[in-house]
């Protein structure tokens, strides 16, 4: 089906563009976190 097809494309999508989300928001978590000291402690 093409509209299946076209929804397909679409969910692909939106997955890349949140992983990649995500890959930011965890690199600058680990960005954060290594200008804490060692020794801190949530």
């Amino acid at each position: 089906d093409k509209l299946e097809q076209v929804l397909d494309d679409y969910e692909e999508e939106e997955l890349s563009e949140i992983e990649a989300y995500m890959a930011d928001s965890q690199k600058e978590y680990e960005e954060k976190t290594d200008l804490l000291p060692l020794d801190y402690n949530p």
